[in-house]
Protein backbone atom coordinates (compact mmCIF):
# COMPACT_ATOMS: atom_id res chain seq x y z
CA UNK A 1 0.00 0.00 0.00
CA UNK A 2 2.92 1.91 0.84
CA UNK A 3 4.04 1.72 -2.87
CA UNK A 4 0.92 2.43 -3.88
CA UNK A 5 0.58 5.90 -2.35
CA UNK A 6 4.35 6.73 -3.27
CA UNK A 7 3.11 6.34 -6.56
CA UNK A 8 -0.34 8.35 -6.51
CA UNK A 9 2.11 11.50 -5.44
CA UNK A 10 3.86 11.61 -8.07
CA UNK A 11 0.93 11.44 -10.28
CA UNK A 12 -0.47 14.29 -7.89
CA UNK A 13 2.36 15.98 -8.85
CA UNK A 14 2.50 15.68 -12.17
CA UNK A 15 -0.95 16.44 -12.96
CA UNK A 16 -0.41 19.74 -10.58
CA UNK A 17 2.24 20.76 -13.48
CA UNK A 18 0.65 19.90 -16.42
CA UNK A 19 0.72 23.58 -17.57
CA UNK A 20 4.04 24.35 -15.47
CA UNK A 21 6.97 25.37 -18.09
CA UNK A 22 9.46 23.49 -18.41
CA UNK A 23 8.54 20.73 -15.72
CA UNK A 24 9.58 17.38 -16.08
CA UNK A 25 7.54 14.26 -15.21
CA UNK A 26 8.71 12.46 -11.91
CA UNK A 27 7.99 8.72 -11.61
CA UNK A 28 8.95 6.20 -9.15
CA UNK A 29 9.96 2.51 -10.04
CA UNK A 30 9.18 -0.55 -7.79
CA UNK A 31 11.16 -3.99 -7.32
CA UNK A 32 9.41 -7.06 -6.14
CA UNK A 33 9.48 -8.54 -2.22
CA UNK A 34 10.88 -11.89 -2.10
CA UNK A 35 9.93 -14.07 0.86
CA UNK A 36 12.25 -16.45 2.35
CA UNK A 37 11.07 -19.83 3.88
CA UNK A 38 12.88 -19.39 6.52
CA UNK A 39 13.59 -22.90 9.03
CA UNK A 40 14.55 -22.98 12.65
CA UNK A 41 18.43 -22.98 11.83
CA UNK A 42 17.76 -19.18 10.54
CA UNK A 43 20.24 -19.76 7.83
CA UNK A 44 21.46 -16.48 6.60
CA UNK A 45 19.85 -14.86 3.29
CA UNK A 46 23.01 -15.35 1.08
CA UNK A 47 23.09 -18.89 1.80
CA UNK A 48 19.65 -19.89 1.29
CA UNK A 49 18.54 -22.14 -1.55
CA UNK A 50 16.86 -20.33 -4.90
CA UNK A 51 14.06 -22.96 -4.56
CA UNK A 52 13.40 -21.97 -1.38
CA UNK A 53 12.77 -18.19 -2.20
CA UNK A 54 9.04 -17.32 -2.82
CA UNK A 55 8.14 -14.70 -4.31
CA UNK A 56 4.61 -12.71 -3.20
CA UNK A 57 6.18 -10.39 -0.62
CA UNK A 58 4.79 -7.50 -2.33
CA UNK A 59 6.99 -4.55 -3.69
CA UNK A 60 8.29 -1.74 -2.57
CA UNK A 61 8.89 1.99 -3.94
CA UNK A 62 13.08 1.71 -5.45
CA UNK A 63 13.52 5.46 -6.74
CA UNK A 64 12.81 8.35 -7.88
CA UNK A 65 13.47 9.49 -11.44
CA UNK A 66 12.58 12.12 -13.46
CA UNK A 67 11.89 11.88 -17.53
CA UNK A 68 13.73 14.54 -19.20
CA UNK A 69 12.31 13.66 -22.71
CA UNK A 70 11.49 16.98 -24.35
CA UNK A 71 8.63 19.22 -23.93
CA UNK A 72 6.47 20.69 -26.99
CA UNK A 73 7.85 24.34 -27.84
CA UNK A 74 5.13 26.99 -27.48
CA UNK A 75 5.74 30.91 -28.86
CA UNK A 76 5.47 33.73 -26.37
CA UNK A 77 5.10 37.26 -26.73
CA UNK A 78 8.46 38.02 -24.34
CA UNK A 79 11.79 38.09 -26.06
CA UNK A 80 13.36 37.04 -23.28
CA UNK A 81 11.26 33.89 -22.74
CA UNK A 82 13.79 31.05 -24.22
CA UNK A 83 13.45 27.47 -24.48
CA UNK A 84 16.17 24.81 -25.41
CA UNK A 85 15.49 22.18 -28.83
CA UNK A 86 17.41 19.47 -27.65
CA UNK A 87 19.70 18.77 -25.08
CA UNK A 88 20.86 21.07 -22.22
CA UNK A 89 19.98 23.04 -19.35
CA UNK A 90 19.74 27.01 -18.46
CA UNK A 91 21.95 27.60 -15.52
CA UNK A 92 20.59 30.34 -12.92
CA UNK A 93 22.42 30.63 -9.72
CA UNK A 94 20.59 31.53 -6.17
CA UNK A 95 21.52 35.27 -4.29
CA UNK A 96 24.01 32.53 -1.73
CA UNK A 97 25.16 32.12 -5.69
CA UNK A 98 24.52 28.17 -6.06
CA UNK A 99 23.78 26.80 -9.38
CA UNK A 100 20.49 25.08 -10.47
CA UNK A 101 20.02 23.81 -13.79
CA UNK A 102 16.25 24.13 -15.50
CA UNK A 103 14.68 23.98 -18.57
CA UNK A 104 12.14 26.56 -17.59
CA UNK A 105 13.39 29.80 -19.46
CA UNK A 106 10.92 32.52 -18.56
CA UNK A 107 13.32 35.46 -18.16
CA UNK A 108 13.02 39.29 -17.21
CA UNK A 109 15.33 41.98 -17.88
CA UNK A 110 16.38 43.64 -14.40
CA UNK A 111 16.95 47.25 -14.08
CA UNK A 112 20.47 46.64 -13.67
CA UNK A 113 20.76 44.56 -16.66
CA UNK A 114 20.96 40.77 -15.01
CA UNK A 115 18.37 38.30 -16.68
CA UNK A 116 16.63 36.68 -13.66
CA UNK A 117 13.92 33.32 -13.75
CA UNK A 118 10.52 33.48 -11.64
CA UNK A 119 11.90 32.99 -8.63
CA UNK A 120 14.38 35.32 -8.75
CA UNK A 121 17.57 33.35 -10.17
CA UNK A 122 20.02 34.92 -12.25
CA UNK A 123 20.53 33.48 -15.38
CA UNK A 124 24.30 32.09 -16.51
CA UNK A 125 25.53 34.66 -19.23
CA UNK A 126 28.87 35.71 -20.59
CA UNK A 127 29.15 39.14 -21.15
CA UNK A 128 31.42 40.65 -23.85
CA UNK A 129 33.53 43.06 -22.69
CA UNK A 130 32.03 46.74 -22.42
CA UNK A 131 28.86 45.08 -22.96
CA UNK A 132 25.58 45.93 -20.99
CA UNK A 133 21.58 44.48 -21.21
CA UNK A 134 20.62 47.32 -19.16
CA UNK A 135 16.95 48.27 -20.54
CA UNK A 136 17.84 51.84 -21.04
CA UNK A 137 20.64 50.93 -23.76
CA UNK A 138 18.51 48.05 -25.65
CA UNK A 139 15.92 48.22 -27.62
CA UNK A 140 13.97 44.63 -28.01
CA UNK A 141 12.92 45.30 -31.69
CA UNK A 142 17.05 44.72 -32.12
CA UNK A 143 18.03 42.20 -30.57
CA UNK A 144 18.46 38.31 -32.18
CA UNK A 145 19.05 35.41 -30.49
CA UNK A 146 21.06 32.68 -32.23
CA UNK A 147 20.88 28.86 -32.07
CA UNK A 148 23.92 28.49 -29.68
CA UNK A 149 22.59 31.66 -27.51
CA UNK A 150 24.27 34.39 -28.60
CA UNK A 151 22.29 37.25 -27.56
CA UNK A 152 23.08 40.09 -30.65
CA UNK A 153 22.23 43.53 -31.43
CA UNK A 154 21.15 44.97 -35.01
CA UNK A 155 22.65 48.72 -35.62
CA UNK A 156 19.72 49.46 -37.93
CA UNK A 157 21.88 52.46 -39.39
CA UNK A 158 24.51 49.68 -41.07
CA UNK A 159 22.30 46.75 -40.45
CA UNK A 160 25.26 44.81 -38.79
CA UNK A 161 25.06 43.08 -35.17
CA UNK A 162 27.69 42.55 -32.56
CA UNK A 163 26.89 40.41 -30.04
CA UNK A 164 26.58 41.55 -26.44
CA UNK A 165 26.75 38.27 -24.73
CA UNK A 166 25.81 34.19 -24.47
CA UNK A 167 23.74 32.52 -22.55
CA UNK A 168 25.69 29.62 -20.90
CA UNK A 169 23.59 26.40 -21.17
CA UNK A 170 24.82 23.03 -18.49
CA UNK A 171 24.63 19.89 -18.89
CA UNK A 172 25.84 16.15 -17.22
CA UNK A 173 27.14 13.31 -18.79
CA UNK A 174 25.32 11.13 -16.07
CA UNK A 175 21.67 12.62 -15.43
CA UNK A 176 20.57 10.33 -12.67
CA UNK A 177 23.51 10.35 -11.00
CA UNK A 178 24.68 13.76 -11.52
CA UNK A 179 21.78 15.97 -10.79
CA UNK A 180 18.98 15.47 -8.47
CA UNK A 181 15.67 17.24 -8.64
CA UNK A 182 15.54 20.83 -6.05
CA UNK A 183 12.01 21.68 -6.68
CA UNK A 184 10.71 24.44 -9.06
CA UNK A 185 11.17 22.59 -12.29
CA UNK A 186 15.53 22.53 -11.69
CA UNK A 187 17.91 20.67 -10.41
CA UNK A 188 21.10 20.82 -8.28
CA UNK A 189 24.07 19.30 -9.48
CA UNK A 190 25.58 17.00 -6.95
CA UNK A 191 29.21 17.79 -8.61
CA UNK A 192 29.26 21.21 -10.30
CA UNK A 193 32.80 20.40 -11.47
CA UNK A 194 31.49 17.59 -13.55
CA UNK A 195 29.23 19.46 -15.31
CA UNK A 196 30.26 20.75 -19.17
CA UNK A 197 29.20 23.47 -21.16
CA UNK A 198 28.35 25.07 -24.77
CA UNK A 199 31.13 27.54 -24.22
CA UNK A 200 33.60 24.62 -24.10
CA UNK A 201 31.62 21.84 -26.27
CA UNK A 202 29.14 24.03 -28.36
CA UNK A 203 28.30 20.50 -30.79
CA UNK A 204 26.56 18.93 -27.70
CA UNK A 205 24.28 21.11 -27.05
CA UNK A 206 20.54 22.21 -28.55
CA UNK A 207 19.73 25.25 -30.26
CA UNK A 208 18.43 27.68 -27.75
CA UNK A 209 15.08 29.98 -29.33
CA UNK A 210 13.74 33.45 -28.10
CA UNK A 211 10.04 34.19 -27.40
CA UNK A 212 9.68 29.82 -27.15
CA UNK A 213 8.60 28.27 -23.75
CA UNK A 214 8.95 24.35 -23.34
CA UNK A 215 5.78 22.86 -22.04
CA UNK A 216 5.55 20.29 -19.49
CA UNK A 217 6.27 17.17 -20.97
CA UNK A 218 3.62 15.21 -18.84
CA UNK A 219 0.78 13.36 -21.28
CA UNK A 220 -2.77 14.49 -19.33
CA UNK A 221 -4.41 11.33 -20.39
CA UNK A 222 -1.61 8.80 -19.74
CA UNK A 223 -1.36 10.36 -16.21
CA UNK A 224 -5.26 10.12 -15.53
CA UNK A 225 -4.74 6.41 -16.85
CA UNK A 226 -2.36 5.57 -14.24
CA UNK A 227 -4.05 7.43 -11.94
CA UNK A 228 -7.34 5.14 -12.06
CA UNK A 229 -4.92 1.88 -12.33
CA UNK A 230 -3.10 3.28 -9.26
CA UNK A 231 -6.18 3.77 -7.29
CA UNK A 232 -7.81 0.31 -8.07
CA UNK A 233 -4.63 -1.24 -7.00
CA UNK A 234 -4.21 0.52 -3.98
CA UNK A 235 -8.37 -0.21 -2.89
CA UNK A 236 -6.99 -4.24 -3.77
CA UNK A 237 -4.42 -3.72 -1.34
CA UNK A 238 -6.32 -2.21 1.69
CA UNK A 239 -9.24 -4.66 1.09
CA UNK A 240 -6.99 -7.65 1.43
CA UNK A 241 -5.31 -6.34 4.35
CA UNK A 242 -9.04 -5.82 5.86
CA UNK A 243 -10.03 -9.75 4.38
CA UNK A 244 -6.87 -10.93 6.24
CA UNK A 245 -7.45 -9.06 9.52
CA UNK A 246 -11.19 -10.78 9.27
CA UNK A 247 -9.13 -14.15 9.24
CA UNK A 248 -6.96 -13.46 12.44
CA UNK A 249 -9.89 -12.36 14.21
CA UNK A 250 -12.11 -15.81 12.67
CA UNK A 251 -9.28 -18.18 14.20
CA UNK A 252 -8.23 -16.22 17.14
CA UNK A 253 -12.01 -16.61 18.33
CA UNK A 254 -11.97 -20.24 17.12
CA UNK A 255 -8.53 -21.02 19.28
Amino acid sequence: MLSQQSRLNRISGNLANVETAGYKRSQVSFSAEVRMAMQSDSVAVAEVPEDRLRGGGGVRALRDFTDLKQGMLTASPDFFDFAIEGTGFFGVRDEAGELFLTRQGGFSLQEDGRLVDASGRIAELALKPGASLTPETLKLEQLTLSGTGELMEMDPSTGKTRTLGQLILYDASNHAQGLISAGESSFRPLDEGALYTNLEQPGAFGAVKASSLERSNVNLLEEMTQLLMTQRAYQLSAKSVSSGDEMMQMVNEIL
